[in-house]
């Protein structure tokens, strides 16, 4: 199980002000530009969640390994919450970064910066979505009902899965909102 306790999903997530003064210079009203900071503020605090939960997160199920199902869920109750709350702090910093970002969109601005704040949006939301895996990946581990190692798995790895392919399509979309800045900085 180790081996899915890679979570890091925010390591090189650009941040919007600089995609948008790359886009726009400084010429973007005052209201949107708080908007995009705000919305850079709550990925600093998805981003230091999440390198708050690491370490704390490979050690829970590197001990899943070592110590096994049973003793991870008599000892690691602390730690299993500590990390659900870690995990749902990032989640929601994430959704509120989008958020910021959707009511920015609602200010004037030149067209050519929407495609840009949809993908960042777009790519939130997925990192969003692989906070609420690793989440659900701690709260498997914990969960009774699931009574032993070989019925866990099946559960476990369809979680990864999601959590996996929520990060791939979030990278995707980042790379694309780096791509159009790129592109726009040519023109």
């Amino acid at each position: 199980m180790g081996v899915c306790g890679v979570i890091i999903m925010i390591g090189g997530i650009v941040k919007t002000v600089s995609g948008i003064r790359e886009l726009m210079g400084n010429g973007e009203d005052k209201q949107a530009t708080q908007l995009y900071a705000d919305s850079d503020k709550a990925i600093d605090e998805a981003n230091k969640d999440g390198r708050e939960a690491q370490p704390l997160y490979q050690g829970f199920l590197d001990d899943v390994d070592k110590l096994g199902l049973t003793a991870v869920r008599s000892k690691e109750k602390e730690t299993a919450q500590k990390l659900g709350d870690f995990f749902a702090k990032s989640s929601e910093a994430f959704h509120l970064a989008g958020k910021k970002l959707v009511e920015a969109k609602q200010h004037k601005h030149e067209e050519k910066l929407i495609p840009f704040l949809d993908a960042k949006i777009k790519s939130y939301d997925f990192y969003a979505g692989s906070a609420d895996s690793n989440r659900e990946i701690v709260r498997l581990v914990m969960d009774e009902k699931i009574p032993d190692i070989t019925a866990l798995l099946p559960k476990f790895n369809a979680e990864v899965a999601r959590r996996d392919e929520a990060l791939k399509n979030a990278e995707k979309l980042a790379a694309e909102a780096a791509e159009i800045v790129k592109k726009q900085k040519q023109h």
